[in-house]
């Protein structure tokens, strides 16, 4: 038997999926344990030769790895089914199916590029109310502030690669990784094992995108946004090109 190292679970997609497989998402348990004990000579509630049944109530609770492994079982057992994913192919993939596939997990972009992009944000007086009370002043160096345009929503964008045709495009709550976040970053580049529900393809004629830092993050809404020129939103949103997969990420582990 292989156990999974989980690196990432996604317990809200996990729950939502559970229940349209009508699997039970929690319950609780008293497992009663019952030990009979000679009475010993002397003691006030027991006469000589009698017995004491000592009784021992542990509460148990299905955690989000009782849930995934059932949720597995059941795809097989009902032949929904988790369908491997070809990187070359995507032709039998269609929205709202779950796939499965290994491949290196990459980041969107280089560092340098972010960089860039956060000193736009922060050149831009339509940011500045926004922004300069959210990022503490000894901490408003680029890469903080960075850090803080990636991580505000604690959501990050990564996607994977083959390289082969297609990527397959996604993001992490960070929130719901089961190692630490700096863990998480040593990973980029080596191999994970992925289930992932379809949301959509991409044509290689496409553009698509990974964050709109503005929606997705600074949380300006849409009638804002179109304050703006086009060419002036483009600015804060992260793309790539496809063929590609998008969808949200299940399960990640090695």
């Amino acid at each position: 038997m292989l156990f999974k190292n989980y690196i990432y679970v996604n317990e809200v997609l996990l729950k939502k999926l559970s229940k349209q497989l009508e699997i039970e998402m929690s319950y609780d348990i008293e497992k009663t344990n019952q030990k009979n004990r000679k009475a010993g000579i002397g003691g006030s509630s027991f006469s000589i030769g009698g017995e004491n049944i000592q009784t021992d109530t542990e509460s148990l609770k299905k955690d989000k790895y009782d849930l995934i492994r059932i949720f597995e079982k059941k795809t097989q057992e009902d032949e929904t089914g988790i369908i491997c994913f070809d990187f070359d192919d995507a032709d039998h993939i269609f929205s709202g199916q779950l796939i499965q596939f290994t491949a290196k997990m990459m980041k969107p972009k280089g560092d340098d590029e972010n960089i860039e992009l956060v000193n736009s944000i922060k050149q831009n007086p339509f940011f500045t109310e926004i922004i300069k009370d959210s990022v503490e002043k000894e901490n408003s160096n680029e890469q903080k502030l960075l850090d803080f345009v990636l991580k505000q929503n604690n959501n990050i964008p990564i996607y994977f690669s083959n390289d082969e045709k297609y990527i397959v495009v996604s993001s992490i709550n960070i929130d719901m990784l089961d190692i630490s976040y700096e863990d998480f970053q040593e990973l980029y580049g080596e191999e994970v094992k992925v289930v992932l529900l379809v949301d959509r393809k991409y044509s290689e004629q496409q553009d698509v995108i990974l964050m709109d830092i503005m929606k997705d993050i600074l949380k300006i809404g849409r009638d804002l946004r179109r304050t703006m020129p086009k060419q002036e939103q483009d600015k804060y949103i992260i793309k790539d090109k496809g063929p590609a997969i998008k969808g949200e990420i299940l399960a990640m582990y090695n």
